[in-house]
């Protein structure tokens, strides 16, 4: 199966960025994308939280709003 997303020029502009600087495809940076909206609403769907955290698993930030 095929799709076509048109997008707006300042999220292409980004995933062009994100794929360059990961040396990738803007293709996987939105499949990578998507599977992390997944994992963060299934998270969401089990009462969980997502986040990052450093070495010693203090909590820099939270992703919220999904």
């Amino acid at each position: 199966m095929s799709m076509t997303v048109e997008v707006s020029p300042a999220l292409n502009a980004k995933l062009h960025q994100f794929a360059e600087l990961n040396g990738t495809t803007m293709d996987t940076v939105l499949l990578k994308a998507l599977t992390l909206y997944g994992i963060a609403s299934q998270a969401k769907i089990d009462n969980q939280r997502i986040g990052v955290v450093d070495a010693n698993q203090q909590l820099l930030a939270e992703v919220t709003g999904i």
